[in-house]
């Protein structure tokens, strides 16, 4: 058990640290006002690393006594016993809080300690109903009784955004405009401003025209009840495609529509989660954004930045509603040194175990923010069919959850997406020279070998972006006529100058060159550290010249949604680099996947799943329309695979169940390694019970000769007694013989007489 308390000036001075020496040092940490601040004592930390899984468990249960906005802080002093790290100590924070605090420090009496912080989680809710067509003439058709009452009394209808869907222009009629007339008015009597939005079936492909009468009748519909603020959000209830995310988004601004949830929940792949590193990206839909146009407009489009849970799918809720839990047993495999040991070992012999590397090391995972959005779609199609009971929604892991009228849950929406979607820029700089220190030592990496050999004799006047220590203009600098390379630190700068190349500092959103004036750019491994990739691609167009071309490797982040790089902004895929070029003015010339095992690579960024794109890309006169229909992969000897990319659903479930395979092989190969250590305890159990049954036998034996040696003393004492009353019966007869002589003599004496 942990005992959090609050702490006291006079107590502080017990787990004071040498950054944060005073109560009011630690306040000023978790900005601190009236919020309550609980400690954890010095007492319940551990202090072995055999004590780090019931440590974080005794954490996670603290989950159940903690309110938002409490602050909880814990001061871990560091010894040789205890191998936590400081992630680690972030990731068991994260169980139950936001963390904003997250240093190495040191104790007052000098041993190094860790000092993690934070805000506990807030958890909200929302709820959204979705009115189908045929749905919608049922209810005006008052065919269920149980519907028409339901909206008329029920809070959980009154809270919630109601999607109405709208018909083709083609497929519009009178009756549809009753049914939503109907329905308003009934929403109407519950509450004055109902919350409403548009479901669409399919992506608009003309976002002006498409949809456009069913729309405008909605509208009248909304002005004439006077509730024309109400109409705020589209959904988007289709397969969708990376190439539809303008469309959709052009769509909400052109019908003034403030709120998109067009989440691609249908897909086999939705790797994006609510709280990580990666940002927003306007051309990219699978990914929450405020819309953003070039430099200086933005248009406010809040998205939706989570799961969209369908009630149906209600054996899936605790893990979407309470992710805590999956995330706790997944961090106690982590924190258990044991297991981590034997994956050690067996990675020795199997490689491929490789793949499960970061189920062991946490430094690349995600980490829930400070809030908990969730949001819960039904439809009253599955209302009719399942008899949905609200009652849950007071339930077990559900309690926690404000639920949110649809007022307070977009408001919390749009605060959330304008902190998530709007990052200042001289901050992630300062971040990225932060996260790269380690470069200052590092060599030449297997993919990038493989960029620098696809990489023309002559190179012309070249840019490196994100040229760091030199370690690519080491081997080209000599093909080119001029290298100049750009990265954020003075010493990368000064590294490159004496290799006779030209360092400077400069953003790569930014760049200080003027048009066409690059034959050749170069990008290791950097375009996914741009916080704008379109801007950046369309920067790089710009210096360009005409048929100059961009080499470049991008990790492909997108591949798994359990990890992050922190120092990564762009979840990019093969798709959504296609698409971003195509905006920027650059046509694909050649893409290539590496598999970075095959090269020996293991255990790196595990958000791409070792998956990097080796891509070649030529600047263009004019933005080029992203179409998928000549986009192929291309050999890395230069021929072209016939194998387009697919969008095929089949295809990437085969994919993942490729990697499920291999995970699961790797946890089979654990068990085994477990099952014979159970084996062998099994044995000496085994063992230790045939010497018990020995020594049981050997009591049996002893016991049967003390019976045998107790019946002969009885035997004996019974032969004792009967000698003894021989014994007696003949002292009997001598006496009575002796009388008689005496007799006999006394009677001879009187005779004489």
């Amino acid at each position: 058990m942990i005992s959090l308390k609050p702490i006291q000036d006079l107590e502080y001075a017990s787990i004071a640290t040498q950054n944060f020496p005073t109560l009011a040092s630690i306040k000023s940490a978790l900005n601190i006002e009236n919020e309550v601040m609980w400690v954890v004592p010095l007492q319940d930390v551990p202090k072995l690393d055999a004590e780090l899984v019931s440590f974080a468990q005794n954490f996670f249960e603290l989950n159940a006594s903690l309110h938002y906005p409490q602050r909880i802080v814990w001061i871990q002093p560091l010894t040789p016993e205890l191998t936590l790290t400081l992630e680690e100590a972030e990731q068991i924070l994260g169980l139950i809080a936001g963390v904003t605090l997250l240093e190495k420090d040191t104790c007052l009496d000098g041993r190094e300690c860790y000092v993690v912080g934070g805000t506990v989680r807030q958890y909200a809710m929302g709820l959204g109903l979705q009115w189908l067509q045929k749905d919608l003439y049922k209810f005006n058709k008052k065919s269920d009784d149980q519907v028409y009452s339901w909206l008329e009394t029920s809070q959980e209808s009154s809270k919630a955004i109601h999607f109405i869907e709208l018909p083709e222009n083609n497929e519009i009629d009178n009756d549809w405009y009753t049914a939503v007339s109907s329905l308003i008015k009934k929403l109407k009597k519950q509450n004055s401003a109902p919350t409403l939005g548009v479901s669409l079936p399919r992506v608009p492909t003309v976002p002006d025209t498409d949809f456009s009468v069913a729309l405008e009748q909605l509208k009248t519909i909304v002005d004439s009840e006077k509730i024309t603020e109400s109409l705020a959000c589209q959904l988007v209830d289709s397969e969708i495609e990376v190439t539809d995310s303008l469309s959709i988004l052009k769509f909400a601004h052109i019908n003034k529509l403030s709120f998109d949830f067009s989440v691609n929940h249908l897909s086999a792949m939705l790797p994006y989660f609510a709280q990580g590193a990666y940002i927003p990206l306007e051309f990219d839909l699978r990914i929450p954004a405020f819309y953003k146009s070039h430099r200086t407009t933005v248009i406010e489009m809040p998205r939706w930045n989570n799961w969209i849970s369908n009630y149906c799918e209600f054996n899936n809720l605790q893990a979407v509603f309470n992710p805590e839990i999956v995330f706790f047993y997944k961090l106690a495999i982590a924190l258990n040194r044991d297991i981590r040991e034997l994956y050690l070992n067996q990675l020795n012999s199997n490689p491929e175990l490789n793949t499960i590397w970061h189920y062991f090391n946490v430094y690349n995972w995600s980490v829930n923010s400070t809030k908990i959005l969730r949001f819960l779609l039904i439809s009253i199609e599955e209302y009719l069919n399942i008899k949905v009971d609200f009652s849950f929604f007071n339930q077990g892991y559900l309690k926690k959850y404000d639920y949110l009228n649809s007022i307070d849950f977009l408001n919390n929406l749009r605060q959330q997406s304008l902190e998530y979607s709007q990052p200042e820029t001289k901050t992630i700089l300062a971040e990225q020279i932060n996260y790269h220190q380690y470069l200052e030592n590092r060599t030449l990496t297997p993919d990038a070998e493989k960029l620098i050999a696809i990489l023309p004799n002559t190179l012309g006047k070249t840019l490196e972006i994100g040229s760091g220590y030199g370690l690519t203009a080491q081997k080209v600098i000599q093909r080119t006529s001029e290298y100049i390379g750009i990265d954020l630190h003075e010493a990368q700068v000064e590294a490159l100058n004496k290799l006779g190349g030209q360092g400077m500092i400069a953003d790569m959103h930014n760049l200080p060159f003027e048009d066409n004036s690059f034959d050749t750019v170069i990008a290791d491994n950097v375009l996914e550290h741009a916080y704008a990739p379109q801007l950046a691609l369309a920067e790089i167009r710009r210096i360009l010249k005409p048929q100059g071309c961009l080499y470049a490797l991008i990790p492909l982040d997108y591949k798994s949604n359990r990890y992050q790089l922190k120092a990564h902004l762009w979840k990019a895929d093969e798709k959504s680099i296609h698409v971003a070029s195509c905006l920027a003015g650059l046509q694909v010339k050649h893409m290539e996947i590496i598999e970075l095992s095959k090269l020996e690579n293991f255990g790196c960024f595990p958000s791409c799943q070792g998956k990097v794109c080796l891509v070649i890309m030529e600047a263009k006169d004019v933005a080029i329309n992203p179409d998928f229909s000549d986009f192929k992969l291309n050999s890395i000897d230069g021929g072209v695979n016939k194998n387009q990319i697919s969008t095929d659903k089949d295809e990437l479930l085969n994919l993942q169940n490729k990697v499920i395979e291999i995970v699961a092989q790797g946890i089979l190969d654990l068990k085994s390694s477990f099952q014979e250590e159970v084996n062998k305890r099994d044995k000496i159990i085994v063992d230790v019970q045939e010497e018990v049954n020995k020594r049981d036998k050997i009591i049996v034996d002893v016991q049967e000769e003390v019976n045998k040696r107790d019946k002969i003393i009885v035997d004996v004492q019974e032969e004792v007694n009967k000698r003894d009353k021989i014994i007696e019966k003949l002292s009997k007869a001598k006496l009575v013989e002796m009388l008689v002589m005496k007799l006999k003599y006394w009677y001879h004496e009187l005779v004489k007489k």
